[in-house]
Parts: structure tokens; C-alpha cells; sequence
């Protein structure tokens, strides 16, 4: 509201004049917006489009989880939900399909996808005020306290994230009456919470996350909060040694449990991409010669067989295999290949070694593909370069306009090159 609204017929001299209605000039939420980051929710535009689970897929722990997201106040047990798993088991597709499938029911209060690929996304300063304007969205009845308290102190969202907690959230929330049920939020990619130096930040700054939870806990909130995470021994220490947070959490092992039922997905998964691959104009020419179903059920077999249950392997075979630069079924074949003649191991990732092997073998290019690649991983530390686009990779890799797109061209499987080429994005790190 600006000074003096409606005021006139009065003179002030000499006056000296502070407006504090808004911060900076910008009203209340615009100013959280600064401190937040726009693509770490579920339905961000920088997320498009958001890996989710193929339909009728991942059934039985999105069962699990909708159960517990249901549950009403006088049922539940455990206030938070930690689904951990390694690499490849599909974490963030089922945390993408939960919190749409949440935000259907009116039950999403807020979410938070960490990456370390974002450099707003893969600390935990910006994590407060990124709930802390989803939650006044979401809950309109906590909108006006959010924005008193932002108005009343518009020095907030520099103090220390515990401070951010207790005055933008936990205070609000105090103000306003009981909601009629509970509300859920969602935390993918805790692991990926990895600071400005993550050889030195990683633990503390994921342990902090899992401090600002407790908080929520102890002050008794209706919010309910599902965590996905690899199980890192940090993370697991962190849940021990936090007792509110420990109490108050069901652990769910997506490895561990992994059944029958994950192989039957997978299988179908697999039979409807490859149904879409034979169809695709992109690969008619290639197709033509292809006689009787393609593939056969031994193959696919083969391919659910090797996957161990992870969802990051058949995914990854799947863009290879789709990549337009090539043959899909001589694609394939390379693939059943490159698994019969590994050897057989206890590394639960050999398949997925096996496979990234075969990839970068078949990649066209190969000297240049390996001065680019090399380069990638050197820069994906401390020192890594976001704003760096594509243009400039060039300079790295023969200096000449389109060199980086060229040595990455058999990597679509592994890598992300939009059209127009402007920057480079790693799909799985593994």
C-alpha cells in the first residue's frame, strides 16, 4: 500500500520517510522469489519435462506411498517417509509421480528437487524460502502472516537457515488455525545437497536439511515430509544421531525390497518403448528390413534380467537404442553383446558399467568424444562453470563452431544437448 493512501490537504516539511510495507519495493512473495529457487519444484519449467513413472509402473511402493500420504493425523505413526536407494533405482521418477499425484488430491503443500547440476539447487540456502513461498501459495490461510513477518523484518532471509525456519514457517503456522488435514513435503535428492565445495560441504550441509525437518517435527506441524535420497552413511548417521527426526521417520530400502513386481514393470516398460521405437518415423528406414516382433521376448528378457531392478539402466539402454544417429537394431545387439561377454561380478552396477562401456565404445568420433568427455568431468567439481554454454565448450574441443555437439554426438544417451545447442547437462553421473 503506498504512503499516505487517499491522504490530502496536509503540508510536511523537511520529513524523512522509511516505507517498510514491502522489501526493496517489491511486495512480500516477490521479494521471497529473489531467495528462492523457481527450479526446484515439481512442476518447474527448468525441470521440463520431469522424469516420472511409466503408467503402470512403480505400483506397489506408489501404493506404499500414497498410503502414508493419506493416513489421517489419528492413524499416523511417522510424521517423515525416507525412501533411499542407489543410483539408477528410479528415486526422483517416484518422487516426481507422487507429488503430482499429491498435488491432484489437494494434499501438496511444497516440494524441493535438489540437483547438483544447479548451483540454486544444490545447497541448502535457498531451501527455506523456497518452501516458505510454496506453503503461503498452497495454504492461503498462511499467506498474510508470511508476508507480516517478511514486512517486519525484511533483513530475514539473511539470517541462518534455522532463523528463516522459525520465523517465515514454524511462527506463521502458529497464527493460524488447525488445517482440516495434513499436507505433504516433498524432498528428492538429498544426496545431491552438496554445497559450494562438496568435498568439504556435503555431510554438513545435508545434515542441516535433516535438522530443519526435525524443527518442523518438534513443532508439531501438519506437515508431512517424504525424503528420497541414495543411502549415504552421512545421511543414515544423520537420521541415528537426530532423535525427533528418527522417531518420527519410516524408512522404506527400494533396493532391499525390490521384487518380482520391479522385473514385471520393467518388462513392460521396455515393450512399450521399443513398440514406439519400431513405429517412429525417425527410424523407419532402419525398421524396414526388421521381419516378426522386434524385439523378441528372449531379448527383452535378457535385457529385464540384467537391469538387476534398476530403472537407470533400461532407461539409459532405451535412449541409446532410440538415439536417432543410429540403427536400433544394431544398437541392440551391441548391448546384448557387450552383457553376454562381461564377466560376471558382485558389483550390483556392472550391467550399468557394462553398458556406459558400450556406449562410449560406439561413439563416432571417439578422439574427440574423449577430450570433450574428459573435460566435462574435470569441470563437474567445485569448479564447475553453469553459465558455461555450449559456444564456449567449442574452444575446448577444436575451436571450431559446433565442435562439442559433434564429439558428444553418440552420448544423447548419456548426455543432454538441447536443439538449439546452448548448454550441456549430464543425464546420470553413474
Amino acid at each position: 500500500m503506498p504512503l499516505f493512501e487517499r491522504a490530502h490537504d496536509f503540508v510536511i516539511n523537511n520529513g524523512t520517510f522509511n516505507d517498510f510495507s514491502s522489501s526493496n519495493g517489491l511486495e512480500p512473495l516477490a521479494y521471497l522469489e529473489q531467495y528462492a529457487a523457481p527450479g526446484a519444484t515439481h512442476d518447474s519449467a527448468e525441470r521440463y519435462p520431469a522424469p516420472k513413472c511409466h503408467e503402470s509402473t512403480r505400483v506397489r511402493i506408489l501404493e506404499i506411498l500414497k498410503a502414508w500420504v493419506e493416513q489421517t493425523r489419528e492413524e499416523r505413526e511417522k510424521r517423515s517417509f525416507w525412501l533411499h536407494a542407489p543410483v539408477a533405482m528410479g528415486k526422483t521418477t517416484i518422487a516426481q509421480t507422487l507429488a503430482e499425484e499429491c498435488e491432484a488430491m489437494g494434499n501438496l503443500a511444497a516440494s524441493f528437487f535438489f540437483s547438483r547440476l544447479d548451483s540454486k539447487r544444490d545447497r541448502a540456502q535457498r531451501f527455506v524460502a523456497s518452501l516458505v513461498l510454496q506453503l503461503a501459495l498452497s495454504i492461503p490461510q498462511l499467506k498474510p502472516h508470511v508476508e507480516a513477518a517478511v514486512r517486519q523484518n525484511p533483513t530475514i532471509l539473511t539470517k541462518v537457515l534455522p532463523i528463516q525456519l522459525q520465523k517465515l514457517i514454524i511462527q506463521p503456522f502458529r497464527r493460524i488455525p488447525p488445517l482440516e488435514e495434513d499436507k505433504t513435503v516433498l524432498v528428492d535428492a538429498l544426496d545431491e545437497c552438496e554445497g559450494a565445495d562438496p568435498s568439504e560441504d556435503k555431510e554438513r550441509e545435508q545434515r542441516l536439511i535433516l535438522e530443519l525437518i526435525q524443527m518442523l517435527q518438534e513443532a508439531d506441524l501438519p506437515l508431512n515430509i517424504a525424503i528420497f535420497s541414495r543411502p549415504e552413511s552421512w545421511i543414515e548417521e544423520a537420521f541415528d544421531e537426530l532423535e525427533t527426526l528418527d522417531e518420527n521417520t519410516e524408512r522404506y530400502d527400494l533396493f532391499k525390497e525390490a521384487d518380482l513386481e520391479e522385473y514385471a514393470d520393467i518388462t513392460r516398460y521396455l515393450r512399450y518403448r521399443f513398440q514406439r521405437i519400431r513405429s517412429a518415423k525417425t527410424h523407419r528406414h532402419a525398421m524396414s528390413k526388421v521381419q516378426g516382433p522386434w524385439p523378441p521376448e528372449d531379448e527383452i528378457y535378457d535385457l529385464v534380467n540384467h537391469s538387476s531392478g534398476q530403472f537407470g539402466y533400461v532407461a539409459t539402454v532405451i535412449r541409446f537404442i532410440d538415439d536417432p544417429y543410429g540403427s536400433p537394431p544394431e544398437r541392440l545387439k551391441l548391448i546384448l553383446q557387450g552383457s553376454s561377454e562381461s564377466h560376471k561380478a558382485l558389483n550390483p552396477m556392472q550391467k550399468l558399467d557394462d553398458l556406459y562401456r558400450c556406449i562410449l565404445e560406439s561413439c563416432p568420433n571417439r578422439e574427440e568424444m574423449m577430450q570433450a568427455l574428459g573435460w566435462m568431468v574435470a569441470m563437474a567439481g567445485h569448479v564447475f562453470r553453469p553459465d558455461l554454454t555450449i559456444p564456449a565448450h567449442d574452444e575446448i574441443v577444436g575451436g571450431q563452431p559446433g565442435a562439442m555437439a559433434r564429439a558428444l554426438r553418440g552420448l544423447h544417451a548419456l548426455c543432454h544437448i538441447p536443439s538449439p545447442p546452448t548448454h550441456l547437462e549430464g543425464i546420470d553421473e553413474s
